[in-house]
């Protein structure tokens, strides 16, 4: 009796698709980062939980499944910098080396100003993974800064394995590159001419050079391209695994940071 009685808390409280915001959490959350973003102390917010350290403010959902994020203090107004890493349990070393990109000195004109990671591997339920889902912590958030109409860059980090590609082309690629559409953006060019001839890495641009891992389903790029003209940039960046692993082993080179953001 006490064995069903504990599994009817549990499915009741943690529902099979909790990663999934409902609609409700997901207009909280929402509202909670545009109450922070205009002054609203994180002590005041609802749906997010907060602690502050070392001049950092970590947030995260009342359901740990959700996702967590971190935002350097004191809050950036405009040219926001969003750091998003899905797959942080699945796609080897993106998560260290999203860490390693968040802790670069304040000085650093490419340090991210918010970085977003998932809480429960992709693949732990059929609607966890953060790169489907409509409703969740990371479309949230966006939706907040676009409903705010603040200029924000979203920066995705994914990983592939070359052995699983179905070209050619993104099985020779050390990063794959898109903004979530057939049609790539005027900077792509000019990242990928930096990334070859300054770090002699091969990008490939989706819609040009590639036409897999393209993001074109992906909800975050979606949100953003649904309300047009709209201040938010999407950025989808796919690296291989031995890149990866070249970059933990080295950690990431700050040439490279350049080229994906200038």
């Amino acid at each position: 009796m006490y064995k069903i009685l504990l599994v009817i808390l549990c499915c009741s409280m943690f529902p099979v698709h909790a990663v999934e915001l409902s609609e409700e959490a997901f207009t909280q959350v929402k509202n909670d980062i545009m109450a922070l973003y205009t002054g609203t102390p994180a002590s005041g917010l609802t749906y997010l939980q907060s602690q502050q350290t070392e001049g950092k403010l970590h947030l995260h959902t009342r359901n740990a499944r959700q996702g967590e994020l971190w935002i350097h203090l004191p809050l950036k107004q405009e040219d926001i910098r969003l750091l998003q890493i899905p797959h942080a349990f699945f796609d080897l070393h993106t998560k260290t080396i999203g860490e390693t990109w968040f802790a670069l000195p304040a000085y650093h004109s490419h340090r991210p100003d918010i970085m977003m990671q998932n809480t429960e591997h992709r693949h732990e339920t059929e609607n966890s993974d953060m790169s489907r889902i409509q409703h969740s912590l990371f479309t949230a958030v966006v939706a907040a800064f676009m409903d705010l109409d603040k200029s924000v860059a979203v920066i995705q980090l994914h990983g592939f394995n070359p052995a699983t590609r179905k070209s050619d082309s993104g099985a020779a690629s050390d990063f794959i590159i898109s903004n979530g559409t057939d049609v790539p953006s005027p900077g792509f060019l000019t990242m990928q001419s930096c990334l070859r001839y300054n770090m002699g890495l091969l990008a490939r641009v989706y819609g040009r050079d590639v036409f897999e891992l393209g993001a074109t389903i992906n909800p975050v790029g979606k949100l953003i391209r649904s309300v047009s003209p709209n201040k938010v940039s999407f950025l989808h960046i796919e690296m291989s695994t031995p890149l990866r692993q070249a970059f933990v082993a080295n950690e990431l080179p700050e040439e490279i940071i350049s080229c994906l953001l200038n």
